[in-house]
């Protein structure tokens, strides 16, 4: 039997007229679906195993996202060290003007844990700006100051009584020189000891007449460099608070948004925070929170017109009719060399290191093609609800539903074209963020609720 199965086993290596199937395949494949990241459906995706910590995962991305929160409405202990009044913690978290920190997204790797977070720091761009408008304020008074000093001291020069009674101007009268070069050289030797004057003038008027500007100055410069230490050099001792959590290295990956309507989380914390403390009219902020937010340009005919399904001739499905790699080799394109992945194969060696100064042009757009790729980067619509305790203190209506929306929260690509799109667990849509926060008044609590759709 073993010899037999030797024979058969070495007939079958031998022999070279093997069979290829003949059955082709006719595809007609067109555009493929767009795949978003899975951290917008995950919070946290683990690419470890963790025996011991992943029962812990959960509360331990609870604790997390306060510390995070409470490191950056971080301020001064001793409010007199900025001259500022006293203000308790709750107060100065309610500032509508701080560094708003969306949730975590956590990516657990064996050697490190990856958290990317979101930000909106309102309070660099306020105290930066009030800094330079003091600064100009000051700076125009104090040198309108000194062109008054300056100009009486040359009205003083050039009085009729300086003239007559000097005698140089006398011999200089006499010999037939110039009035305007005896003038230059008396200014330019008493301009010298007369800046001096005024350098010692001014520090003494900048101590008793620009001491509360020089305090508020001094105020909004420490404020920034705190505000600016919180995003460098303060990181660090975050970290380590992190990883005792988290028994792992953190790497954080901060990305500064420039507006609100650019993260849900964000952009509720900001309505809610503006409602609760300014005691507005819900209506009201629903409706200047609409008008802020601009949404990209769109022809909307051409965007909800029919989609003709085309076949897309780069795929190798739609290419070849076998995908078997044999009646690739041997099919005639690659024979007659038009083959794009013949050519390409040709070519590797040519793309040296000296040799790529030469190409390129060819990568240059390679960022744009990237940008252009990517999908869901527009806003296309919004839509915000209230509902609580948001009347007045003594009125019996007290709950209260208000609801505001512009554009749509529809993917076109699914609604009204029928391509393929993905789908995130339970209700979700991948060209959705929604968020919820949720906050309390002196009648009662209440929550606010918001989505942004894009496309």
């Amino acid at each position: 039997m073993r010899k037999n199965n030797l024979h058969i086993f070495n007939s079958n290596l031998n022999n070279k007229l093997k069979l290829i199937p003949l059955k082709t395949k006719f595809n007609d494949t067109g555009k493929i679906r767009y795949l978003p990241s899975t951290s917008k459906e995950w919070k946290n995706t683990i690419y470890s195993y963790y025996n011991k910590n992943m029962k812990n995962f959960g509360t331990n991305n609870i604790n997390a996202n306060k510390i995070i929160k409470s490191y950056f409405h971080l301020y001064f202990k001793d409010q007199n060290f900025i001259s500022s009044k006293f203000l308790t913690k709750n107060r100065q978290r309610d500032f509508i003007r701080k560094i708003y920190v969306s949730s975590l997204e956590t990516k657990h790797i064996n050697s490190k844990i990856i958290m990317t977070f979101y930000t909106l720091n309102w309070g660099r761009v306020k105290l930066f700006k009030n800094y330079l408008n003091l600064l100009t304020f000051n700076n125009f008074k104090i040198i309108k100051m000194w062109r008054l000093r300056l100009r009486n001291k040359i009205n003083l020069f050039m009085s009729k009584d300086l003239e007559k009674k000097n005698l140089i101007y006398k011999e200089y009268k006499k010999t037939g020189k110039d009035l305007f070069v005896y003038k230059y050289k008396l200014l330019s030797e008493s301009l010298k000891w007369y800046n001096l004057y005024m350098k010692l003038y001014l520090t003494r008027v900048m101590k008793f007449k620009f001491f509360a500007e020089l305090k508020f100055l001094r105020k909004f410069e420490f404020n920034f460099k705190l505000n600016k230490f919180k995003f460098d050099t303060f990181l660090p001792k975050l970290g380590n608070m992190l990883s005792k959590i988290y028994k792992n290295n953190i790497e954080f990956n901060i990305i500064n948004l420039k507006t609100y309507s650019l993260h849900s989380d964000i952009f509720t914390q900001i309505l809610t925070s503006k409602i609760d403390t300014q005691n507005m009219l819900p209506n009201h902020v629903l409706k200047d929170a609409i008008k802020d937010i601009t949404l990209a340009k769109t022809n909307h005919v051409e965007e909800k017109s029919y989609y003709m399904k085309y076949q897309d001739s780069l795929l190798l499905e739609n290419k070849y009719k076998n995908l078997s790699l044999l009646s690739i080799i041997n099919s005639k394109e690659v024979i007659n060399n038009t083959c794009s992945l013949n050519k390409l194969l040709k070519e590797i060696p040519n793309y040296t290191s000296e040799s790529l100064g030469k190409y390129n042009k060819d990568y240059s757009n390679i960022s744009h093609l990237i940008f252009n790729s990517i999908k869901y980067k527009n806003l296309r619509g919004v839509r915000i609800e209230v509902k609580g305790r948001l009347s007045k203190r003594y009125r019996a209506d007290r709950s209260v539903f208000k609801m505001k929306w512009k554009g749509g929260l529809k993917d076109i690509d699914y609604s009204s074209k029928n391509l393929p799109t993905t789908v995130y667990r339970g209700v979700r849509k991948p060209n959705i963020l929604y968020s919820l926060s949720p906050s309390k008044r002196r009648v009662g609590a209440f929550a606010l609720r918001g989505w942004l759709s894009a496309k």
